[in-house]
């Protein structure tokens, strides 16, 4: 064989193992489960929007992203603050070890030698097919309905919101019990809540599932709300007292 065929042969190959290691946005589009505690699940629909959802097809949050490809590392910048006029970002790396599974991580660059036993990672793999029941759902009434206690340090405290029909909340305290009348749009990402009493607007907030069970809402007077969720401070994790 000539050196000129050679040549050329040595180029060919690597050119296509190069090929080969560069993963790009397309690689993302698909449904992704969490593998360790299989809980978590998230779908990147197109090359620039997904949602996170739970088994069950809850869709706790949509999100609009974009990336930066290096080969097998994917640098992701996402924002759950989609109807924010400034959205903040969230910078986690991915870094692919096959077409089926990647390994994320938030706040950290992703160790070289990384694999699916290292702890300091997430591991996702890819999920061809559709699980049970899971179609992608909004929150609904019947999401909202029971009581949600107030809880700090994992303890409960004496605040409680106890949501009777898609209609009515006793708002309780230490000392009183109020019935309130409450308005949500389900559509809005965070979840939008108008609080009334006796027809009077008496406050606004945002509400956040963190899971069937959990969630978290800040309160706003009446016309404060923004157009964003508080990060730090000024927002109150509560816990429905009778899980589902």
């Amino acid at each position: 064989m000539s050196k000129k065929i050679l040549i050329t042969l040595f180029f060919i190959i690597n050119a296509a193992g190069v090929y080969a290691q560069q993963y790009t946005v397309k690689d993302l589009i698909g449904h992704w489960r969490e593998a360790r505690n299989k809980q978590a699940n998230i779908y990147f629909l197109t090359d620039s929007t997904g949602v996170w959802v739970g088994n069950d097809g809850f869709l706790y949050n949509k999100m609009n992203y974009t990336v930066k490809a290096n080969k097998d590392i994917i640098e992701l910048s996402y924002t759950i603050q989609i109807d924010a006029k400034k959205p903040k970002y969230a910078h986690p790396y991915i870094k692919f070890l096959n077409d089926s599974t990647f390994l994320i991580r938030f706040g950290w660059s992703i160790p070289n030698n990384a694999d699916t036993t290292n702890k300091k990672v997430a591991v996702f793999v890819k999920d061809k097919k559709e699980m049970p029941g899971a179609a992608i759902r909004l929150p609904t009434y019947k999401d909202l309905l029971g009581q949600w206690v107030l809880t700090f340090k994992n303890e409960p405290r004496e605040s409680k919101l106890n949501f009777i029909d898609s209609n009515r909340v006793i708002k309780k305290t230490a000392t009183n019990a109020v019935l309130m009348n409450y308005i949500v749009d389900f559509t809005k990402q965070p979840i939008t809540m108008d609080l009334y009493v006796g027809g009077k607007l008496v406050n606004q907030t945002f509400w956040l599932f963190e899971g069937p069970n959990n969630a978290l809402i800040e309160f706003f007077d009446p016309g404060k709300r923004k157009d964003h969720f508080t990060t730090f401070g000024k927002n109150y994790l509560y816990k429905r007292e009778k899980p589902l």
